[in-house]
């Protein structure tokens, strides 16, 4: 995926994050393990009890979501780094980004008031575009107002709908571009962020082969919203004289 490294990058990494995660939770699970804790001066075992393991399982989904929400933002960012490459006005844009862009600009009263914007305004749009979101300086920036703790198969389809990158109907994403590991995952997250159940509390209705299949669904699905940024990338389907076709699958 020559058009979205970063983001191919960030999806290995995380997936063998995961991988390891889950051999380690197997072990646990299923031979009630002992961690060996030794330095020069100590050596001491640990034992895993089944309390702990059911802690283990519910963070599980806490990777999950970590790399759902990476992933978005990595792509949205890699959309933009290519966008700005070419230096183009906002009449040049696909319909749907077109749009996108120009009710961005409606909302940046503070640049427009201050001068910032100058002729030709075609390109002082996109311009003032880029620079809002290289002003998100890190990725926790451009998570706030851009996700809030909500990603699933439906956020990542209406957030890509607006660069033209997916078609359709907003509230419908395409079966391969989504999948309901997504929205449990989320879900899970949001049960353990606001303190809903304890962790071993909701950890202790998983089994590992319910945890390897989610993990299996959700960076597959992940896997393929990737590939299909990478095709947008490289048709330059942002652009309105591109052949690409949001709506195709």
């Amino acid at each position: 995926m020559r058009n979205v490294p970063a983001s191919a990058l960030l999806l290995r990494t995380r997936a063998r994050e995961a991988i390891t995660y889950l051999q380690f939770l197997h072990v646990a699970v299923d031979i009630n393990a002992t961690i060996t804790v030794t330095s020069p001066a100590h050596h001491q075992s640990v034992s895993v009890s089944r309390e702990l393991t059911h802690t283990l399982k519910a963070n599980l989904y806490l990777l999950l979501y970590s790399a759902m929400e990476a992933t978005l933002v990595q792509l949205i960012d890699e959309i933009h780094e290519a966008v700005k490459t070419h230096g183009i006005s906002v009449d040049a844009l696909h319909q749907e980004l077109f749009l996108h862009v120009t009710r961005e600009f409606k909302r940046s009263t503070t640049d427009v008031a201050q001068n910032t914007v100058v002729a030709p305004i075609g390109i002082a749009v996109m311009q003032l575009w880029s620079k809002q979101w290289q002003d998100k300086s890190s990725a926790k920036d451009k998570r706030t107002g851009l996700i809030s703790g909500n990603v699933d198969g439906l956020a990542i389809h209406q957030h890509l709908r607006r660069y033209g990158v997916v078609g359709g109907d907003i509230d419908k994403p395409h079966p391969k571009l989504t999948h309901r590991a997504l929205k449990k995952a989320k879900d899970r997250r949001n049960i353990l962020a606001h303190g809903e159940f304890g962790f071993a509390d909701l950890g202790r209705n998983f089994s590992i082969q319910e945890l390897t299949q989610d993990a299996r669904d959700v960076f597959r699905t992940l896997i393929q919203i990737t590939r299909r940024v990478d095709k947008y990338l490289n048709a330059r389907g942002y652009l309105k004289t591109s052949s690409w076709d949001c709506v195709q699958q």
